[in-house]
């Protein structure tokens, strides 16, 4: 069974898939095989439950902020496809950040663009930075859960858990 919690990663995760960039796709992939781990499921179980949901079968409790997928194309001014998000993206060019380690370390990070469920940050190396992390912002005293969905060769993508 699917659980409520997977369901929302899966929510965020599956349209990743549409992106033209190839390590954030790669990255989405990475973080819907662990959501389903998460359940003891893996991606043929995912085809046989949508298989079911599209025969009209059982389908497990939705998400409550689960949005229809909106399949109309973006105009002009909404951009390209690889910058549509299910929310707007702000800006914060060089917002500096931390990385919060588990074992207490904290690595240093800019915060290039964020929205509501994500941001992209950018660090000198990648190496040692796990797969999910607590995110601060010390300008805003913000702190949140975050997994990575997309690692580039200086530059992670990351969405709010």
């Amino acid at each position: 069974m699917l659980s409520t919690e997977s369901t929302r990663k899966l929510v965020k995760l599956l349209p990743l898939l549409a992106s033209d960039q190839d390590g954030e796709v790669a990255g989405a992939a990475r973080a819907i095989r662990r959501a389903l781990a998460a359940d003891n499921l893996d991606l043929h179980d995912l085809a046989r439950i949508l298989a079911g949901r599209a025969e009209g079968g059982a389908r497990p409790e939705e998400p409550s902020e689960a949005k229809p997928h909106d399949s109309r194309r973006p105009t002009a001014s909404e951009g390209s496809r690889s910058d549509r998000r299910s929310e707007a993206r702000f800006r914060k060019v060089l917002q500096a950040g931390k990385i919060v380690l588990p074992n207490g370390g904290v690595l240093d990070c800019k915060v290039r663009n964020r929205s509501e469920s994500g941001a992209l940050l950018q660090l000198a190396s990648l190496s040692g930075v796990p797969d999910q992390f607590v995110l601060q912002i010390p300008s805003t005293a913000e702190m949140f859960a975050v997994e990575i969905v997309w690692r580039g060769d200086h530059e992670i993508g990351v969405f709010r858990i």
